[in-house]
This record gives structure tokens, sequence and C-alpha cells, in this order.
């Protein structure tokens, strides 16, 4: 069975009854569309000072680490390379810890009168050596801005308004219509009866 075909007459009566509310849509979504440019408008706004308050810290990352930590690297290494060597020496110094000095001696004289020497080991303590280097000290690690958060809670207030207002009127047409319609049957000639 097909579908009744609606006459001009009842398309002409629907479209009385839905215009309203498509014009009240259409005029909705303009008003969200003319939203969303200003809230795109408004975000790109913020990413550019977002970026105008990042990039010197961005520069100060990019020398810290092109620049600071290769230095800090090589420093570390030196110092890594002196420590190493004060190490190997102490370890000598613990293997041998007395240095050994020969020196000949007078130890008397003989029957004739003549000086009698005699080769004599002497046991000095080594000096210990001092290791006075300091370690290299890291550089500062830039810091970032802070940076407060987008408010998009504006906007989301006038999208909310504009939905309310929305609902408002059609709440407000709809009421408009029941209206009518219980003015219609209290009132007989409305309904189009005869008196």
């Amino acid at each position: 069975m097909a579908a009744p075909r609606m006459t001009q007459f009842n398309m002409a009566r629907l479209s009385r009854r839905t215009g309203g509310l498509d014009r009240l849509a259409a005029e909705y979504q303009k008003q969200v569309a003319g939203m969303t440019d200003e809230y795109a408008k408004s975000f790109s706004e913020y990413q550019k000072r977002v970026s105008e308050q990042m990039s010197p810290f961005e520069a100060s990352m990019a020398q810290y680490r092109e620049v600071a930590t290769p230095q800090y690297q090589a420093q570390v290494a030196d110092y890594n390379a002196k420590l190493e060597a004060y190490q190997r020496q102490l370890a000598e110094l613990e293997k041998d810890p007395v240095a050994a000095r020969t020196e000949r001696v007078m130890v008397g004289r003989n029957l004739f009168g003549r000086k009698k020497y005699q080769d004599i080991t002497f046991y000095e303590p080594k000096e210990v050596p001092t290791f006075s280097e300091k370690a290299p000290t890291a550089p500062d690690i830039p810091q970032a801005p802070e940076i407060e958060q987008f408010d998009s809670a504006q906007f989301e207030a006038k999208r909310g308004q504009l939905g309310q207002n929305v609902q408002r009127e059609v709440g407000e047409r709809r009421a408009a219509r029941m209206n009518v319609a219980k003015r219609g049957a209290s009132r007989p000639l409305l309904r189009g009866e005869q008196a």
C-alpha cells in the first residue's frame, strides 16, 4: 500500500507550523557558527600569546641543550680523568708507602784513624697527594613559564544561553499553539460550529 500523498493544502499547513521552527533552528545554527568563529579566533590569539611566552624558554632550552650541557659534560669528563689519575696515585702509594734513600755515612774510625764509611738506607714516608679539584656544577635547567589555561567558560556560557533561548522560544510557541487549541475548545465559533 502506497503512502498517502500530501495535498498542497496540507503541505502549506505543515510549512506554516514548522516554518517558524525552521527559521529558529537556522538562526540558532548561524549564531552557533558565529560563536565557533569567535572561539577559534580567541583560541588562536591564546596560542599566539602562549608561543610568545614560550619563545624565551625554548631559546634558553636550546642553548642549554646545545651549549651548556656539552660544556658540562666536557668538564665532568676532565674532572673524572683527574680523579682517576689521583686514585691511581693513591693506589701506587698504598702499594709502596715509603721511599728508600741510601746515603754514605761515616760510622766510625779504624785503628789508623781513618774514617770508616758505610751505605745506610733511610726509609721515609712518601708525601700523600692532595686532590684539590672541585666537581663541576651542573647548569641550571631553564624553567618553563606559568601559562594560564584557555578560558572557554565564557563561550560555553554563551552557547548554553543560546540553547536556553531556543528552548524558551520553542516552549513559548508550543504554549501559544496549545492556548489557541484550548480557546477553540471553549469557543464553539472558533471551532467552526454554528450556534
